[in-house]
């Protein structure tokens, strides 16, 4: 059931229908987050070139701006939760940085012993991440850092 709430949203009712909206939402920020990832990789974005490697300062640092970015998108779907605008506000906040994470995650890893074993991990949970708890899921990514790293493999810092 739809319903103009307060302030002019239109939220549907807790009818189950809500769920359905919920992943379809979570189906297309999924989705989107691969897509901007290859794009951002082939026009050469500085945050997506995944040709480069990461040293652990680099990715501590970036990591601590993705946990930001996760919470504040967190905090502004929340407040919003089950309208039409949702998935809108969805597409324009998780996407950008869930795909920054994926990306920077990709290249923590290439230079870790195990690299394929942890990026098919980290590519096969993400669903469960991302519709579950987006920052249980970075706090787990962070793991990465302490992670041992392949001898004589040059890290490219930004």
């Amino acid at each position: 059931m739809i319903k103009i709430m307060d302030g002019g949203l239109l939220m549907i009712d807790y009818d189950g229908s809500g769920v359905a909206l919920l992943i379809v939402e979570k189906t297309i920020v999924f989705i989107s987050i691969f897509i901007l990832m290859y794009v951002g990789n082939k026009r050469n974005w500085k945050w997506y070139r995944l040709s480069e490697t990461l040293d652990t300062k680099t990715y501590i640092t970036r990591w601590k701006w993705l946990m930001l970015g996760c919470f504040l998108v967190f905090m502004i779907n929340k407040n919003i939760e089950n309208a039409f605008l949702y998935i809108t506000l969805c597409l324009a906040t998780a996407v950008p940085v869930y795909s920054i994470m994926l990306a920077t995650i990709v290249k923590r890893a290439s230079v870790l012993q195990y690299r394929q074993l942890i990026i098919v991990a980290v590519i096969a949970f993400m669903p469960i991440g991302v519709i579950l708890s987006p920052c249980i899921y970075g706090l787990a990514c962070l793991s990465l850092y302490y992670l041992p790293e392949k001898d004589g493999v040059a890290c490219l810092c930004d």
